[in-house]
This record gives structure tokens, sequence and C-alpha cells, in this order.
């Protein structure tokens, strides 16, 4: 135990209030250790918490953004390859794929996405087939 010199030099035996206040400052050292620990422990969860949830809305912003930049891309491609061939129209769609490891909880918004995306391309599919026969009726009409 630390030396207190002013409780120390007093007699144990003639003043037993000496022993019993060395005891209750510990005590309430200890006491004040824990209730701090538990109040830091609680402002720390309280701090992770509210970064938690700034970074979960922040998160679909991002996604927007990210999407952004992938139609900006896709666009920038289909001008740059209409140059290169020297027609425009020539591409219309460009698809880009990612690994299955995607968020699982937006798997009905894809879901949706992609079905628009097939429909998109059936009609450009029938289109390419309309214009194929137009096409052959024309070379069948020359030969």
């Amino acid at each position: 135990m630390p030396l207190y010199t002013n409780l120390s030099s007093a007699d144990p035996k003639k003043n037993p209030s000496v022993q019993l206040n060395i005891y209750i400052i510990w005590f309430m050292y200890a006491f004040q250790a824990f209730l701090m620990a538990v109040i830091f422990l609680n402002f720390i969860i309280g701090v992770i918490s509210s970064t938690y949830t700034k970074v979960y809305d922040y998160k679909l912003i991002l996604k927007f953004k990210q999407q952004a930049s992938i139609n900006d891309e896709c666009f920038t491609l289909i001008d740059l390859f209409n140059k290169i061939f020297k027609r425009k129209g020539l591409f219309k769609v460009l698809v880009f794929s990612s690994t299955i490891e995607g968020n699982i909880q937006d798997e009905d918004q894809f879901e949706d996405q992609i079905d628009q995306l097939k429909k998109f391309v059936a009609k450009q599919n029938k289109d390419v087939l309309k214009n194929h026969e137009v096409i052959n009726k024309l070379f069948s009409e020359v030969r």
C-alpha cells in the first residue's frame, strides 16, 4: 500500500478511522475508474454508431456517382467507336458486366434493370432482323 504521510503518522489503534479512510480512498478510486471506463465506452459506441450511419447513407450516393461515371464512359466509348468506323448509330448499346459478388439486397433492383435491358436488346434484335430481311429482299432483287 502506498504511504500516506498525514494518515500514516496517526496511530490506527488510537484512531481506527485512519484505516477506514484509506479503504474509502481506494474504493472511491476504483469506483471512479470503473465509472469513467463505462462512460468512455458509451461515448466510443456513440461515435462509432454515428460514423456508421453517415457512411451507410453515403453508400447510395457513391453508388449513383459510380453508375453515372460508367454511363459517361459508355457514351464516350460509343462516340469513339462511331468516329472510328465513320458510321453514326453503328454502336447503340454497350453491355458492361461484373462478378456475381454484388450486394444481395440490390438483387431486385438489378433484376428490374436486367429485364429492361433484355426488352431493349430484344427490340433491337427485331429491328436488326427486319433490316436484314429488307436488305436480303433488295439484294435478291438486284440479282
